[in-house]
């Protein structure tokens, strides 16, 4: 979302979807315009209103004379009809305007830190960026093998363990089937590495902080491995179906949850990699997945998920049962959760990061 506001005008649009509404505004001195559109449970109203006061407003982030803009947008609470709360305030760092280093040009991968560090991996400028929660551009830092004389790598993901430490796979080139899976600290200073073999050049990865195993989505199979590189198991493809695995996510228990693309399902395992059940499945409406890609489990035991082609993010409980839509966003990619909650999405269409700084759920009965 953009906002250019001038003397005579700035904007508001109301959205509404059951209990949901987000507030924009547009002033004119001389002209007062409604327009309602109801469907169903859906009604969008669009107002000019003579000397209304804009509740949006755009903030410039700057650093080593290069500017980007950060779009926020403050309006009322967005309530979900099932009870989650998606923030008072929205903050997308977008490249319009900017120069290096706020340009992203294929940001996939995203994790969070304890302190809220946001940390997102730009493939085409290979490099691991930061920003803190409100948007503001703190480093970036290349990313290079620990003995690889200052080559830069094509980073496809991150993960973080339980000590704060980043887990990145690499490759050289594109569709390269020689890969490493990278630590960092969260400075940048490449620590250890390891070799695998990349089935199809789209690596991705997560890590199992209870039981300390690092988590590989590798063509259609799930490949584990100790800190050390040392392979712990491999499952996935078991049924002799040619799988497009996507992204994993792992909870408390150690289960893991695994978004596939062909068919447009969530696929669940035990620790032992053992298939527990499968959900989502080809559709739009609720409960249903077109082109998943990134998945996250938050501390409640929640299954989040970035619904590509529906334009939405979903949350599932941690059986499969769908609880409600998160939020609404053209082609949202990867997806992390924050420790205070909040819910950051990033998006390849327009290489953009959203954060939803006060995404909460209240009042949901089932786990």
């Amino acid at each position: 979302m953009k906002v250019q506001s001038d003397h005579k005008t700035s904007t508001l649009y109301a959205q509404n979807d059951q209990n949901t509404s987000a507030v924009y505004a547009q002033n004119d001195q001389t002209t007062s315009t409604v327009n309602v559109q109801n469907d169903q449970n859906t009604s969008v109203a669009y107002a000019q209103n003579e000397q209304t006061t804009s509740t949006v407003t755009t903030v410039y982030a700057q650093n080593d004379q290069n500017t980007s803009a950060v779009y926020m947008q403050k309006d009322q609470k967005t309530e979900s009809h099932d009870g989650g709360v998606i923030s008072e305030n929205i903050i997308i760092i977008g490249e319009e305007g900017s120069k290096y280093p706020y340009k992203y040009r294929n940001d996939r991968g995203v994790v969070v830190s304890e302190d809220n560090g946001i940390f997102v991996s730009d493939l085409d400028t290979r490099r691991i960026d930061v920003y803190s929660m409100n948007g503001t551009y703190l480093r970036h830092f290349p990313t290079e093998l620990p003995d690889g004389n200052g080559q830069k790598m094509l980073p496809y993901d991150v993960a973080m363990d339980g000590q704060g430490h980043l887990w990145v796979p690499v490759l050289k080139r594109y569709r390269d089937s020689d890969a490493y899976v990278v630590q960092y600290s969260q400075d940048g200073q490449p620590l250890s590495k390891f070799a695998f073999q990349s089935s199809r050049g789209f690596p991705h990865i997560d890590f199992d902080v209870r039981t300390n195993k690092i988590i590989l989505v590798n063509g259609s199979q799930i490949v584990m491995f100790h800190p050390n590189g040392t392979l712990y198991q491999t499952f996935g493809n078991k049924t002799g179906l040619n799988m497009n695995l996507q992204y994993a996510a792992s909870d408390k228990d150690g289960n893991i949850f695994v978004t596939e693309q062909g068919y447009s399902i969530v696929q669940g395992y035990n620790p032992l990699g053992h298939r527990l059940f499968k959900f989502g499945g080809y559709g739009s409406g609720e409960g249903k997945l077109n082109f998943p890609r990134g998945i996250r489990v938050d501390t409640a035991g929640h299954v989040i998920v970035a619904n590509e082609e529906n334009g939405r993010v979903d949350v599932f409980t941690s059986r499969g049962e769908f609880l409600l839509t998160a939020a609404k966003i053209t082609k949202p990619w990867n997806l992390a959760v924050g420790s205070d909650g909040q819910l950051v999405v990033t998006k390849t269409v327009d290489n953009t990061i959203t954060i939803f700084p006060g995404w909460r759920f209240h009042n949901v009965s089932k786990i």
